[in-house]
């Protein structure tokens, strides 16, 4: 997240120096000043003055004295994730969620309602207008939000905040959402992949922290995969990357609703499952959920299906075992194409993963190549909720990146807590 370029601008130069010693004091939690200089390079007197404005900005507090290493105990800056705070939107398949974190990504406070997809451009900027309201009323300190980060199943233009494409939750294309929420609410916003922002929440507060290389495969209702390499979310020439879900796994499968055959989603979605339950049960397997053989899709279809298997159906154990090793085949060949340092899974499947995670991890070790074939592959602790705190942490990342929000104390561009 350090910016390397050389500055010559004196007020660009102290900005940057405000970013630098705030953003060490963020990933250290608690810090000296004499190893603020260190670590940043800077003089003693630039940490001092910088220290004093972040102090007055509550930004940091004085948490104690340090080891001497000769002379007076020194003081640690600790950092105050109280300071600010970011909120999270993400547009799921049946929900709309919303959360305000900290600067250290902890929950303060959450919402959601089920979510309405009908009607022009899939209602999208009312609902989410609606959720930053929700999470508004509840919340006392409005003041001291420092954006809006929102997730989207789907290709995102990341730059200018337009939906591209998202065949899960409805036909919408170009609708804008970074302009609308800036607009009525005033707050920077920045818009993203649901994929991505998990990638990217797990690189800065997760299982994928200190790794330069993050995968983190988003598996449910659809699959995608996002990708962050050295901190930044990769998005492709076009912000179309990771589409896993519709890379080509059985050559003469299914027509997939993108138009190709044999898609990853075809075969290992939620609505795959669902699908081939039903099958079973048409030819005549007797599975501990016969009133869906003539249901129509829908979530709770699923859901019983996995509780049907956790209570020792066979035929909903081999459906599951069968969606397992296909995930596990796509894990593979993500890990023979990119060699990650981890990959993460989340998603609805988190809902099944004790049935779902041997058949994924045996696919995994027989499908890849030897030297990549020790990959760590686990599943996420940000449960279902992970695309929303992943809209948090981009707010976040944004803010500590040195963002229009900016620092400079002399033109109070943030207000004091």
């Amino acid at each position: 997240m350090r910016d390397h370029r050389r500055i010559t601008n004196i007020p660009l130069l102290r900005q940057a120096n405000i970013q630098t010693v705030l953003r060490a004091i963020w990933q250290h939690r608690s810090v000296t000043r004499r190893e603020l200089s260190e670590l940043t390079s800077l003089t003693a007197p630039t940490i001092s003055n910088i220290t004093t404005g972040l102090l007055e900005r509550r930004l940091v507090t004085i948490e104690g004295k340090g080891t001497s290493t000769g002379g007076r105990q020194p003081e640690v800056v600790r950092f105050n994730p109280l300071a600010y705070y970011a909120i999270g939107l993400s547009l799921g398949v049946y929900q709309i969620k919303g959360i305000v974190t900290d600067l250290y990504g902890n929950k303060i406070q959450n919402c959601h309602f089920t979510a309405d997809y009908h009607g022009r451009q899939a209602n999208l900027i009312p609902q989410l207008q609606k959720i930053v309201r929700d999470l508004f009323q509840a919340f006392p300190h409005r003041e001291r939000i420092l954006g809006i980060g929102v997730s989207v199943p789907g290709t995102v233009d990341d730059q200018k905040g337009v939906v591209l494409n998202t065949p899960i939750i409805g036909e919408v294309y170009g609708v804008n959402l970074k302009e609308s929420l800036e607009g009525e609410f005033g707050l920077p916003t920045y818009v993203d992949n649901n994929a991505n922002l998990c990638a990217l929440n797990e690189t800065i507060f997760g299982k994928g922290k200190g790794k330069r290389f993050v995968v983190f495969l988003f598996a449910g209702f659809g699959i995608g995969a996002g990708l962050v390499i050295n901190g930044e979310i990769y998005t492709g020439a076009r912000d179309a990357s990771g589409e896993i879900g519709h890379t080509v796994i059985e050559m003469n499968g299914k027509k997939c609703y993108c138009g190709s055959y044999g898609c990853l989603e075809t075969v290992a979605s939620y609505p795959a499952v669902f699908e081939q339950y039903q099958q079973k049960l048409k030819v005549g397997a007797e599975g501990a959920c016969p009133e869906l053989i003539e249901q129509s899709f829908s979530i709770a279809g699923v859901e019983k299906i996995f509780g049907g298997a956790k209570a020792g159906d066979l035929i909903a154990r081999g459906v599951l075992e069968e969606t397992g090793s296909y995930i596990g085949v796509a894990i593979a060949n993500i890990l023979n194409l990119l060699n990650p340092d981890i990959v993460i899974i989340g998603g609805d499947y988190l809902q099944a993963r004790e049935l779902l995670a041997e058949p994924i991890l045996k696919a995994v070790r027989l499908r890849s190549w030897k030297v990549v074939r020790d990959t760590e592959v686990v599943f996420t602790d940000f449960g279902l909720d992970a695309d929303v705190y992943g809209g948090a942490a981009l707010v976040i990342k944004r803010f500590f990146e040195g963002s229009p929000l900016g620092l400079e104390f002399q033109n109070n561009a943030l207000p004091a807590p």
